[in-house]
């Protein structure tokens, strides 16, 4: 099954989306206090500092909102907006950049205070482990394991990483898929995240869910077109998944199911995302038991 999406920077992004879905990712940042991140990572400032050719893997400094320092338009269409919300780093030259009703965009680096504010909450040393996916989403999770809406507990998502599931809702699909994701979930220190794909509604995904025995968490409805369009952003054949650290740069995408044991997949990204953090990243102010993966 293919779902079209346009790729990265597109500038048919925006036109192809409802301004409503638009607003909905946008406002949820809004709302969960955009000017409030701080370093998500416990780190200290001794470890070096930021600058575009690292800022791709310095994902713990990423901040949630980011200003245009020059005035910058697309290929085809108006200026952007001065202020708007990451989503990743794509490479040292451009960030993906999600500026509500006017689409998510590609930006250069060079045109943002990116490398200035990552450099800001490495200063600032150890602070919030929440980060700028659950900023995003955290408020907008269901908790299939009960019959009525309940928001899934904020608790059991900060400081996880995400396995964002995009797939029709299908319960024979589901049931076929809830298993080896449980495992995932349960085992990993990542947060799978049902993401309903097609028309639908938050109750219809509910009762499904319920049904079947889905026990992972699912986006509300109307943030769904949103959350795929930002985070996974590519031609999508469903199901896919995306994994994707706290702060957002992806360790993995693929469609479903998985080239090998999904359990295998994630478990050597784990051991990469380990490595590169004890090389790269010194983890002083993050104790081994503190509940976040390392």
């Amino acid at each position: 099954m293919k779902t079209q999406r346009t790729k990265p920077g597109s500038a048919s992004v925006s036109s192809r989306r409802s301004a409503r879905a638009r607003w909905a990712l946008f406002g949820l940042a809004v709302g969960f206090g955009l000017s409030g991140c701080t370093d998500p990572s416990g780190n200290t400032a001794a470890d070096g500092p930021i600058t575009a050719e690292n800022l791709p893997l310095r994902d713990d400094y990423w901040p949630q909102k980011v200003h245009l320092t020059k005035s910058w338009a697309p290929e085809s269409g108006e200026a952007v907006r001065p202020i708007g919300v990451l989503v990743r780093v794509e490479s040292p030259e451009l960030a993906r950049i999600d500026f509500g009703h006017q689409g998510i965009h590609e930006v250069p680096i060079g045109v943002t205070d990116l490398v200035e504010r990552a450099n800001e909450l490495r200063e600032q040393g150890p602070g919030s482990k929440i980060g700028n996916v659950t900023r995003m989403i955290g408020g907008a999770l269901g908790d299939p394991r009960s019959e009525v809406w309940q928001p899934y507990p904020r608790s059991e998502v900060a400081g996880q990483d995400f396995l964002l599931v995009a797939a029709p809702l299908d319960a024979a699909l589901l049931r076929e898929m809830a298993e080896p994701l449980a495992r995932v979930d349960a085992m990993n220190g990542v947060r799978v995240i049902y993401m309903a794909q097609g028309d639908t509604t938050t109750e219809e995904i509910l009762r499904v869910l319920h049904e079947i025995g889905w026990t992972t968490p699912f986006l509300r409805q109307r943030f769904v077109r949103a959350a795929t369009d930002g985070y996974l952003g590519e031609e999508l054949t469903l199901p896919w998944l995306g994994l994707l650290t706290p702060n957002g740069r992806v360790l993995h995408q693929g469609p479903w199911p998985p080239d090998g044991d999904l359990q295998e997949v994630v478990d050597v990204l784990a051991a990469q995302k380990r490595e590169h953090n004890s090389r790269a990243i010194p983890t002083a102010g993050r104790s081994a038991d503190d509940g976040r993966p390392a």
